[in-house]
């Protein structure tokens, strides 16, 4: 059971975040990824408890697919948004100056 996660409305839709704090299990196993170190994630996010951190992990472990799942979602709209930048800025500077 995880009774500090709950699932709130994003951007992207519903996904699971750590009750009362608007920081998703995604952002977690993201940081935990690239850091492998709780007490670092703790520092990056101090409103969140070493505990809580913990338990989002936990939560990651529990329903794998789903997380990967909000994790590759949120790649590929990251991905998107740096191609419409690009391609925008590729627009502008492309036209012919009158």
């Amino acid at each position: 059971m995880h009774p500090g996660i709950k699932y709130r409305q994003g951007a992207g839709g519903w996904e699971p975040a750590i009750r009362e704090t608007g920081v998703t299990v995604r952002a977690v196993v993201e940081l935990y990824r690239l850091y492998r170190d709780v007490d670092h994630i703790h520092k990056m996010i101090p409103h969140i408890t070493r505990k809580q951190i913990e338990s989002a992990l936990s939560y990651h472990q529990a329903h794998l697919a789903e997380i990967e799942y909000h994790i590759a979602r949120n790649q590929e709209s990251y991905q998107q948004r740096l191609y419409e930048k690009w391609e925008l800025k590729t627009k502008n500077s492309s036209s012919p100056s009158t």
